[in-house]
């Protein structure tokens, strides 16, 4: 379903708080038109946008300033004219008039009285068309079930984003048969069956007693909602003004929409709806002001039904709910029912309204923001008014008019022209650091996350997320942009950490990425564990085994090739005591070579007295090795008369990587 065509003067479509703006009623090499454009629509996902106007320079010959339907594709720049036969010729009488796009932009529907767009067009009245896009043809759509040509004339066109269903007002009474009312009606023609029905009806399938108009379709074209003054669609049409209806094509069941949410019938006239693509809200405006509490402006305000709550809700407000002083018009809304563009008179919106004139805005009905678009690039309001307001589906687009900007974009005249203002996605993520060391503290910080916006003066926030990539988020935490640890982390362990981290800008678009955090390793040092239990040597005994018991660990390391062990005595010692190595548990001595279970695994030297008995390791110098190389520690006094004094023994380890173990020590008992 195309969002809400404006029927004349120059548009800008801008989204909501930063973006870029471009010229869009240019030709394919970016001359901007010669005369006035008028009545865009945009597709769903803000690509594409239609427009009429009347230049000699948009690539096709109209010396007659005939008004053609014209097509930018904002991706690739390219200008099309979509008015024309599906041999590409251009209407021969009156041009063509409001476009309306399909929601991926292949479907233009618009309205023209010319007489060769199509064979057989006979009925001297303007027809509604539709051309694709993607092959050229052109079809008329405002015809009957059978394809004959309507007997009056056709207008107000929209097409479903799925580009099947096309819903218009027509005066014709032959498009169905027994249309005796004598009333212009709404009509849905089918593009795949060719059925054209008459949609302004009651529930029971009777036709309004009076005119319908302004339709719009949701984005599988199986709601239409319109404007009627019929009084015959439901029950209970008493008011006598105008009311919005809403037809559900599949059920057959008529609604009015423009109630309280208490279902109150309004008090005064209500019109000009629009269809959410998802089918759920409908956004419209009226000068009652008994559809919600506190309604006193006297003016008239911009509501939203919700078709599943029944809920109906003021949206031209300011974002602290202030109602507006001035009347607000012309709304539309986006896909999911969220952003609602809407034109309005009111001063007291926004801060800083000092203009004096019609001003478009957008209401969030999700944070309750109410934002002004309209403005100049130095962030003032134009001084001629901004009108028409129109979003894309995806509600980060908008269009509206304003002469001043034209003026601004570069335009050399006062001419009418159309204007983008497109709200991009961020574009990529980067992370200042991805590496952590090992054993780190919980909330270590590992780096700064930024992004790269191509609009300027973006606020940007991100998160983490789940999604291919994010298996170990839950390890990570995000403090605004620092990336922090919420756990410590072992190299030996997991030495590689997958996060999936998220952008998002102001308006909520967002871009994601995956990032590999690495942990590098840090040479743990060996650790010497139960070595504490005091020891009592008896005079004259035999070498003492100082822990059988000891043990010891390295994290990182699978052997102790290049480290060394060293036992020395650092209190009270004397020249006849001895601290040797024993053969205790498969170690042995040949010469200064230690052997366990019969493999070298180093050399020692020392021992005596003050000096320390140093052990060489080699590769064969495994953990297990050394521990029992550790647990043969021995100590002994060759003096029959040794002082009592305790002897205090410290042993260390150092592993071939570097890194020393504590000391641990034990006390010898004489």
């Amino acid at each position: 379903m195309t969002r809400r065509a404006a029927s004349a003067e120059q548009f800008e479509q801008r989204v909501l708080l930063s973006g870029t703006t471009q010229l869009a009623s240019v030709n394919t090499a970016g001359v901007v038109g010669d005369q006035p454009s008028y009545s865009p629509a945009i597709s769903a996902d803000g690509r594409f946008v239609a427009f009429y106007g009347y230049a000699t320079n948009m690539g096709v010959d109209n010396p007659n300033l005939l008004a053609q339907i014209y097509v930018r594709d904002l991706q690739t720049g390219v200008t099309t004219v979509a008015s024309t036969d599906s041999n590409g010729n251009p209407p021969d009488h009156y041009g063509a008039l409001y476009p309306s796009l399909s929601g991926d932009g292949r479907y233009v529907i618009f309205v023209s009285n010319a007489t060769n767009l199509v064979p057989d067009d006979t009925n001297g009245v303007s027809d509604v068309f539709m051309k694709d896009m993607q092959t050229g043809i052109t079809t008329r759509v405002s015809v009957d079930s059978a394809g004959n040509q309507s007997n009056a004339y056709s207008v107000q066109a929209t097409i479903s984003d799925d580009g099947r269903f096309v819903a218009f007002f027509s005066a014709a009474n032959n498009l169905v048969s027994g249309d005796v009312n004598n009333a212009g009606d709404i009509f849905v023609h089918d593009l795949v069956t060719g059925e054209t029905r008459l949609v302004s009806t009651a529930s029971d399938g009777s036709a309004g007693n009076f005119e319908s108009v302004e339709p719009t379709l949701s984005g599988d074209g199986r709601l239409v909602a319109f404007r009627s003054t019929a009084n015959n669609l439901v029950p209970g049409d008493t008011n006598a003004v105008p009311d919005v209806f809403v037809k559900d094509l599949q059920t057959g069941v008529t609604t009015r929409v423009s109630v309280s949410s208490a279902g109150v019938q309004s008090n005064n006239l209500s019109q000009t709806p629009t269809l959410s693509g998802d089918g759920r809200s409908v956004v419209f405006y009226s000068y009652s002001d008994i559809l919600v509490p506190g309604d006193t402006n006297s003016a008239a305000d911009i509501f939203v039904r919700d078709l599943v709550t029944g809920e109906t809700t003021r949206v031209s407000v300011s974002s602290t709910g202030e109602q507006g002083f001035g009347g607000s018009y012309l709304a539309d809304i986006s896909t999911d029912g969220r952003y609602v563009s809407f034109q309005s008179d009111s001063s007291n919106l926004v801060n800083g309204d000092v203009n004096g004139t019609s001003d478009v805005f957008v209401h969030d009905r999700q944070t309750g923001i109410t934002q002004r678009i309209s403005v100049m690039n130095d962030g003032h309001g134009n001084r001629y008014g901004s009108l028409l307001a129109a979003i894309s589906g995806d509600g980060h687009s908008v269009v509206h008019f304003s002469y001043e900007r034209a003026l601004e974009q570069g335009g050399d005249s006062f001419h009418r022209q159309i204007f983008v203002f497109t709200e991009h996605a961020p574009a990529s993520i980067a992370l200042s650091n991805a590496t952590i060391p090992e054993n780190r503290q919980v909330g270590a910080t590992i780096g700064k996350l930024s992004a790269t916006d191509p609009d300027p003066r973006e606020r940007l926030t991100f998160s983490l997320v789940s999604g291919p990539g994010s298996t170990d988020n839950a390890s990570f935490a995000l403090v605004g942009s620092q990336l922090i640890t919420t756990a410590s982390f072992d190299y030996e362990t997991k030495n590689s950490y997958s996060i999936r981290v998220r952008v998002t800008d102001s308006v909520g678009l967002t871009y994601e990425q995956t990032f590999e955090i690495s942990v590098t390793d840090v040479n743990e040092r060996p650790v010497i564990a139960g070595f504490d239990t005091p020891v009592t040597y008896p005079v004259g005994h035999a070498p003492l085994l100082l822990d059988s018991n000891v043990t010891v660990a390295d994290p990182d390391s699978a052997d102790f090739a290049g480290g060394r062990l060293t036992a020395k005595l650092t209190q009270n010692a004397e020249s006849s005591d001895l601290l040797s190595i024993k053969t205790f548990g498969g170690v042995t001595l040949s010469g200064s070579d230690v052997l366990v279970g019969g493999i070298v695994v180093g050399t020692f030297s020392g021992g005596s007295g003050w000096s320390a008995l140093a052990i060489e390791l080699n590769s064969n110098a495994t953990r297990a090795r050394v521990q029992t190389l550790l647990r043969a520690i021995a100590f002994s006094s060759s003096s029959s008369t040794p002082s009592n004094l305790p002897r205090t023994v410290e042993v260390k380890v150092t592993d071939g990587d570097g890194g020393v173990s504590a000391p641990v020590t034990k006390t010898i008992s004489i």
